[in-house]
């Protein structure tokens, strides 16, 4: 099984770049991982509902049918650190061969990935940056390996 973080990028930031070459490696000592940014066009934020779609097209385009998909949204189910680690141990076992994590643009995503998701949780009460929440999520990932190997990494 391998595990993707698919997220839309509007912009370059160095200071995320280095974060994701060094949760990728990180991650990557417990399983196969990819960070797969996809570049959003560069329409106008005016049009936020065509921007939102056309993200989510781009998204839904990367994702196999047989994938795992899990969304993470604003308005998703809440899960603490070993509740998420849980999650992707339960989708390990269950023979599935790549797990989807997709963060969307700054308008979110449309109901069509929101219906193709196998699950929904959020990683905060907080509205985040997307760039922050790729940061965050990227971090989860680690942890969740690093609870599910019994690393000394997280702390109740």
């Amino acid at each position: 099984m391998s595990i993707r973080l698919l997220t839309i990028q509007s912009s370059k930031k160095s200071w995320l770049e280095e974060a994701g070459r060094e949760f990728s490696e990180k991650i990557n000592h417990f399983h196969k991982f990819e960070l797969a940014q996809l570049k959003s066009s560069k329409k106008s934020r005016d049009d936020s509902s065509f921007k939102k779609k056309e993200e989510t097209d781009l998204l839904l385009k990367n994702i196999k049918d047989d994938d795992y998909v899990v969304l993470l949204d604003e308005k998703g189910q809440a899960a603490h650190s070993r509740q998420f680690s849980e999650m992707i141990q339960k989708i390990q076992l269950s023979g599935t061969k790549r797990i989807n994590f997709i963060i969307g643009g700054a308008f979110g995503v449309d109901e069509s990935l929101k219906k193709r998701a196998n699950k929904i949780i959020k990683i905060s009460d907080f509205v985040l940056n997307h760039h922050v929440a790729q940061l965050l999520v990227l971090e989860q990932i680690y942890r969740a390996f690093a609870i599910i190997h019994n690393k000394p990494y997280h702390n109740d």
